[in-house]
């Protein structure tokens, strides 16, 4: 299963590509809206220079229209009445948006024309109206035209007034004329705000002017909204004689906050980030796809091959254990044939010589018989045992029950059971023990005396001439204390048959040695198999070197702990056990070992026999016997077998 993992630097190249391109379409719309503001304002400007044009052709038309009449005054200051209004109806004719023209001579309106309102508005004062003698002040001070108003009119209400100023002509001309007044013109604002579309309502432009009597910014605002100047309007400065107004021009509703392109510039720039983006995404995280394609590949084809190889070596494997199979198989058909063979032979012995003691008048010229049946009956019990032995060891059932045992009269009695055997078959039978040996171990007596005698069989089995020898040796000498434990080497050394390496490969397989053993002597082949095993719970193993022909060294290496009874000579029961058998004949050592043989496999018949046995081989066994006897009635197997061990003891001191 291939991992789900996002490689970051795609993402990472895709990021950067998304990000710098919206700081592209960022620009690009900020440069639209500034094109556009611009273009915006350009317009406005336009619309706004064309009314600026209008209103400054409108007030200088109107200047113009009066300097004849100024240039007559300063020739003629004492001009009549009929001849100013002969001049001035000729100038309204010319202008008609002109309602009045006057002269003023000082700050007294001397004349006026028409002359609807002559009663009211001549012979009035000027410098009554603080704006109006503001104005002719500063006309005094500039010597220039002025332009002023809304200023209030002496017959009530508010116009534009052209103050033009008349200055009489100087006796010489390097010296400045004498002021004698002003010419004015008056001017309907409406009309001036009509005729040079300030109000018109179709224009998409909104005005505003400021700058009453022609100071500019610092003016109030005379026309139009006052805080249109607030809005970041276009302005421009209308030139009047005596300063300049301010005019103000913004769309009629208002600036734009966007350009109308704005939303297609930003989605379409976002649009083009994000596919550039994706494409840069593709093409950096394909080289990388394929890259991990091909590592994915390589792994499933070395998984693919490792999962092969782990086939092939799954098919030696089978191959291997049908041929072990077979071969196992093979020896257990084998084994059954000879096991066949091994329980007949026994079975024969005991069934011919019990149908020959039927047919006898006298039993006790079978006596021997009785031997060959107890002898065949035993080797059968052997070969059960074995069976069954292995039948635990395979269902992992086979335990050991350790206890302390008298360790002397242990190997004792193996020592002469064997020795009687290799006697026998004329083969020297050599033991050999360290003088430290523990008078009392802790171990299974049992489970240790079986791999003990299974060697030693072995090693009388296979040996027809020459010498075995058993040796017993301390490893690691223990302290005289509770606790303490004693590695101890048990070995066994012979000059039998040997074996050859692939022999010893297999040696200790069940059923292995019968093929290559049964021909040499009996056996059922599991001998070794049951003795490796119960090693194996004593927490060591078997060792084994031979050579064909030559013989075989076969030991192990165990550890023990130190019996109870090891630091003292004999217990108080021990003691009481031998003065019981103090004044016992015993037997000689070849009938104490049939009837050792048959208390080790508890066989209480055989027992009894034996003991009759003797009892009528020699009556003055008759004690012993009788202990014997007494035993077996109790079923005391155990017993009996200590009594037999601790009978070996006393021909053993003096033997040596």
């Amino acid at each position: 299963m291939t991992s789900s993992k996002i490689h970051p630097l795609p993402v990472m190249a895709a990021t950067a590509v998304f990000t710098v391109l919206l700081l592209v379409v960022g620009l690009l719309d900020r440069a639209e809206q500034s094109r556009f503001q611009q273009t915006k304002r350009a317009t406005v400007l336009h619309k706004s220079s064309t009314v600026r044009a209008n209103v400054e052709g409108f007030l200088n038309s109107r200047l113009f229209l009066t300097r004849g009449l100024v240039a007559y005054i300063a020739t003629n200051p004492d001009l009549s009445e009929n001849r100013f209004d002969a001049i001035a109806a000729h100038l309204l004719r010319q202008q008609s948006q002109i309602s009045r023209i006057s002269a003023i001579q000082g700050t007294m309106i001397r004349y006026t024309y028409p002359d609807s309102q002559q009663e009211q508005i001549i012979g009035a004062d000027l410098s009554e109206i603080p704006q109006q003698q503001q104005v002719l002040n500063t006309i005094q001070e500039t010597r220039k035209p002025v332009v002023a108003g809304p200023v209030p009119l002496v017959e009530g209400g508010a116009a534009l007034i052209n103050f033009t100023p008349v200055f009489l002509s100087p006796d010489h001309p390097t010296q400045p004329g004498q002021f004698w007044g002003v010419v004015t013109t008056l001017i309907e604002e409406e009309d001036l705000f009509e005729k040079t579309g300030l109000t018109n309502p179709d224009s998409s432009v909104k005005y505003a002017l400021r700058g009453r009597n022609g100071p500019e910014a610092t003016g109030a605002v005379f026309f139009g909204e006052g805080d249109l100047f607030q809005q970041n309007p276009v302005t421009l400065d209308i030139a009047l004689p005596n300063g300049s107004w301010q005019l103000g021009a913004i769309p009629r509703t208002g600036w734009p906050t966007y350009s109308p392109q704005t939303p297609w510039v930003r989605g379409t720039g976002v649009l083009f980030a994000l596919l550039s983006a994706v494409v840069v995404y593709m093409l950096v995280n394909e080289p990388i796809r394929l890259r991990k394609s091909n590592q994915r590949l390589k792994k499933e084809i070395q998984d693919r091959e490792r999962t092969e190889a782990a086939l092939r070596e799954s098919e030696t494997q089978l191959r291997a254990a049908k041929q072990a199979a077979e071969q196992a198989n093979e020896a257990k058909n084998e084994f059954l044939s000879n096991m066949s063979h091994e329980l007949r032979t026994p079975l024969n012995g005991i069934l011919g010589y019990t149908q020959i003691m039927q047919r006898a008048k006298n039993l006790n010229e079978h006596r021997p018989g009785i031997n060959v049946i107890h002898q065949c009956g035993s080797h059968l019990l052997i070969l059960i045992n074995d069976l069954l032995d292995f039948a635990k060891m395979e269902l992992g059932h086979l335990e050991l029950f350790p206890v302390d045992f008298h360790f002397p009269n242990f190997l004792q009695s193996i020592l002469e059971l064997y020795t009687l055997y290799a006697s026998e078959k004329q083969v020297t039978f050599h033991y050999e023990s360290s003088a430290q040996l523990p008078r009392s171990i802790y171990a299974d007596e049992k489970r240790l005396r079986q791999v003990l005698m299974n060697l030693l069989s072995n090693a009388v089995k296979f040996t027809h001439q020459g010498s075995i020898r058993f040796t017993v040796t301390v490893l690691g000498l223990p302290k005289q204390e509770r606790g303490a434990a004693a590695k101890l080497r048990f070995a066994v050394q012979d000059t039998g048959i040997g074996m050859s390496p692939q022999q010893l490969e297999r040696i200790f397989l069940p059923f292995e040695q019968v093929r290559g053993a049964i021909k040499e002597g009996e056996g059922t082949g599991m001998g070794l198999a049951i003795s490796q095993h119960i090693l194996h719970l004593m927490n060591t193993q078997l060792f084994v070197t031979s050579q064909v022909e030559e013989g075989t060294t076969i030991w192990f290496d165990v550890t023990f702990p130190v019996g109870t009874d090891w630091t003292r000579e004999e217990s108080p029961v021990q003691e009481v056990d031998r003065t019981q058998e103090e004044g016992l004949v015993l037997p000689p050592s070849a009938e104490l070992a049939t009837l050792y043989h048959a208390a080790k496999i508890g066989d209480i018949d055989a027992i009894e026999s034996e003991a009759e046995r003797l009892q009528a081989l020699d009556p003055v066994y008759g004690r012993f016997c009788d202990r014997i006897l007494q035993l077996s009635q109790e079923f005391a197997e155990r017993e009996i077998l200590a009594l037999i061990e601790r009978a070996f003891s006393p021909m053993t001191e003096e033997a040596e």
